[in-house]
């Protein structure tokens, strides 16, 4: 297996600041590039959670140094600014709260991160006439603000315009235009394209945006260009793991000084039996109706019945083999997708699509939400996601008739696991989507990607109890369930049924897309009133 001899790490700090109702997006483009770049799969940031509505810069100001303070020279800052940006006393400046006393030079910024000695940074800016940040081009309202010299080495520096333009808050989406498009080109692996190395950096982000800025009708009244500037760098600055061009040959390769800690697998092509979770084999090799093959391998290589060697290679492959995980019968064969889903540690490395993308809002209506992925095997998916809804379900409370508060499981958590494990077993894993599970006041929703098989339907499966469900993915239905953790011939709808019955037809509620193709099954929590009307915004 591939051995971490990662050094450093990526760092985020995301901040918009607050204003005074002007600016529309800017909670909602920090939560969205953060939750993107914070993906241990796309950009392997990790730390601090971002700052929301930043009152003022001596708010700011703390943070930023205590975050500096010390600072690791292999580490990498990501810093990310949604707000206000202008020329003030011949300085770029970007204010960090509500007063004209929060106007900070962004030269400041750039020379606290040289005096720490933050050799890698990115740093992204949202803001109006953020471009002159970059050229420094002296024009008759443009003064000379950021000169080559300054920026240390190894900063790349990406922003939402030019020095003379402004940065528009939104157009038909509830993000900022240049934040929605910085996302849609990491999120689309640039509209598929991919990169010769797998990772898309600085220019291929800015070439994408200014692209779309160029070619869509939705935004040919915008006078706004992307810009970046990298300096000192030796090579080009990533900023988010892609997909290889299809014509590619070249192979995924980090240079060892620039490898990141949750970035490594990036350079493991292809998942073999040393990235298997051994104990979850041991586990479904042991409590699962293997008697013939048991003996038979026994026999073969002198093991006690109580002591199998799970570290002997030649028993593992064969086991392997004759369990039909491998491709074929070679000591350097990747394991079968199917395998590779249920029984490796980090099955995200080669599928990132098979995460699960977690979403809690706490209050009707709010602009705030925590996002989280839930990664590892199949199995460990299902137990994790299932705890996270049952906590939250239990430390939700809800005043009584008798005015006494007292807690109240929302949600079943049969159906709760029921649903969830039905979710990851029957999804369409040829698709780029991920699960999502959401918690929004009022229900849990969950998004399967793909459709129901030919001749079924949510209706005919809730409501005839003769229907048995039809796995799409056979292996994967049968790995869970030799598990434990799914049970075929559709049980999780007596669950659903009964449930409907205990607390009415609407509680459970089904809706089909087609672009992107997916269910989402929503359920109410006990004491919501179906006909509330809201739903979750968050997708």
């Amino acid at each position: 297996m591939l051995q971490n001899s990662v050094k450093g790490q990526r760092i985020p700090l995301f901040v918009n600041a607050k204003t005074h109702g002007e600016l529309k997006t800017g909670n909602r483009d920090v939560s969205t590039v953060y939750s993107l770049l914070t993906n241990p799969t796309i950009g392997g940031c990790e730390g601090h959670k971002p700052i929301h509505d930043c009152e003022s810069k001596e708010a700011f100001l703390p943070i930023f140094n205590n975050l500096i303070y010390d600072w690791k020279k292999e580490n990498q800052l990501i810093f990310y600014f949604s707000g206000h940006g202008d020329i003030k006393r011949n300085q770029y400046r970007i204010k960090l709260g509500l007063t004209d006393k929060d106007w900070h030079p962004f030269s400041n910024i750039i020379n606290e991160l040289e005096g720490a000695g933050v050799e890698r940074a990115i740093i992204i800016l949202d803001t109006c006439h953020s471009g002159a940040a970059v050229d420094g081009v002296r024009s008759p309202n443009i003064s000379e603000l950021v000169k080559e010299e300054i920026i240390p080495k190894g900063i790349a520096l990406i922003t939402s315009c030019k020095k003379s333009q402004h940065s528009v808050d939104n157009v038909n989406s509830n993000l900022g235009v240049f934040t929605k498009l910085f996302c849609d080109a990491i999120e689309t692996n640039l509209d598929g394209k991919g990169t010769d190395d797998g990772l898309i950096c600085a220019d291929d982000i800015v070439t994408y945006i200014n692209y779309k800025l160029d070619t869509q009708t939705e935004y040919s009244d915008l006078f706004q260009r992307a810009v970046f500037q990298i300096d000192k760098a030796d090579r080009k600055i990533w900023i988010a793991k892609g997909k290889q061009r299809e014509d590619s040959s070249s192979l995924v390769q980090i240079p060892p000084d620039i490898q990141l800690t949750n970035m490594y697998q990036l350079t493991n092509i292809h998942p073999t039996i040393q990235d298997l979770d051994l104990e979850l084999l041991k586990q479904y090799f042991e409590q699962n109706n293997f008697y013939s093959l048991r003996q038979e391998l026994f026999i073969k290589y002198k093991f006690n019945r109580d002591n199998i060697d799970f570290s002997n290679h030649s028993f593992l492959l064969e086991l392997l083999f004759r369990l039909d995980f491998l491709q074929n019968d070679d000591s350097y064969s990747p394991l079968k997708r199917d395998a590779v889903l249920c029984f490796c540690n980090y099955p995200q490395t080669w599928y990132p699509e098979s995460q699960v993308i977690y979403t809690v809002v706490e209050e009707r209506n709010s602009r705030y939400f925590e996002r989280e992925y839930i990664q590892g095997n199949l199995k460990n998916q299902i137990y994790e996601l299932v705890d996270k809804v049952k906590k939250y379900s239990e430390r939700k409370s809800y005043i009584s008739q008798n005015n006494a508060q007292r807690k109240q499981i929302d949600i079943n958590e049969d159906v709760v696991r029921e649903l969830i494990s039905n979710a990851i077993t029957h999804r369409d894993y040829q698709s780029r989507q991920s699960v999502k599970v959401d918690i929004n006041p009022e229900a849990l929703e969950v998004y399967n990607p793909g459709g129901f098989p030919d001749g079924y339907s949510w209706k005919r499966l809730i409501n005839d109890p003769k229907v048995y469900s039809h796995p799409v993915n056979s292996m994967i239905a049968e790995y869970l369930t030799k598990l434990g953790l799914f049970e075929q011939g559709g049980s999780g709808f007596r669950e659903f049924r009964n449930y409907q019955q205990k607390n009415g037809e609407y509680s459970f509620h089904c809706e089909e897309s087609n672009s992107p193709k997916f269910i989402c099954i929503r359920v109410l929590h006990c004491h919501i009133d179906p006909f509330a009307g809201w739903r979750l915004a968050v997708t």
